[in-house]
């Protein structure tokens, strides 16, 4: 798959999850993230713009972690993620109940069903380790969805998650919401002892949150990406000495 292409778009093209880097500068938040908070239109931006090059395949997709949520093999709660709810925005697990709403989220957001059909798949296949919501008065807004991948390397298999895809509403975008899910998606995930992360996306939003180039270097992946592709270490040291293949789950073959 063609790497991830960008280029300035008219403002109207580009609000928002994700799954975004547009002309905004950098902004800071809290919440221990001063680097990433506010930056999730920058993400989805990305997105957007390789969408625009007639490249709506998991390069895009994935560069929004691509924007989406899952719910199979997570334990769902009814309280916010503690240090992921400011001012209105509150972020926590998917519920049954959000499903359909998952669905709508990443279909207004990607302009498109391939995405949120990618959602259902991977939940229905078992492959999602989280999936959460960000909701405001109850309403849910993003959306972001980590999923199971397998390193294949010469010595045996080593175990990883992707991020993919992340979606907010466009009425909702560039308010830092994106960012927020990135974070509280990330923590999740180490809490539930996954050590590596990986990532397709916008190169200076990703560094922000965390995610390096370099690390994800000796690493291959189906889709290309360059500086696109990167990877977060959960575990330090962990992905020292790796060398291999990223195999996806299959519900992302219909991206090639």
């Amino acid at each position: 798959m063609a790497g991830l292409a960008v280029r300035h778009q008219p403002r109207g093209e580009r609000d928002l999850h994700a799954h975004s880097i547009r002309n905004a500068e950098p902004a800071t938040g809290g919440g221990g993230y001063p680097d990433c908070l506010g930056h999730d239109h920058l993400y989805y931006g990305c997105y957007l713009e390789a969408l625009s090059l007639g490249r709506r395949g998991t390069s895009a997709l994935l560069s929004l972690g691509v924007d989406c949520d899952h719910a199979a093999t997570v334990d769902h709660v009814d309280e916010p993620i503690k240090g992921f709810c400011t001012m209105s925005v509150e972020v926590r697990h998917e519920t049954p109940e959000d499903r359909q709403s998952i669905w709508t989220v990443n279909r207004s957001a990607f302009d498109a069903d391939a995405e949120a059909d990618l959602v259902d798949a991977l939940r229905d296949g078992g492959f999602v380790v989280v999936s959460l919501v960000a909701a405001i008065g109850g309403k849910i807004v993003g959306h972001i969805l980590f999923s199971r991948l397998t390193i294949i390397t010469s010595v045996g298999t080593v175990e990883a998650v992707s991020l993919a895809p992340m979606a907010v509403l466009p009425s909702h975008q560039r308010q830092g919401i994106g960012s927020k899910l990135v974070e509280a998606g990330v923590d999740a995930c180490r809490k539930q002892g996954h050590r590596i992360v990986v990532v397709l996306g916008h190169p200076d939003f990703y560094r922000r949150c965390g995610f390096s180039a370099d690390l994800a270097s000796s690493i291959e992946n189906p889709f290309g990406g360059g500086e696109a592709w990167m990877a977060m270490e959960l575990v330090p040291g962990v992905l020292e000495g790796i060398e291999g293949q990223v195999e996806y789950p299959a519900p992302f073959n219909a991206f090639e």
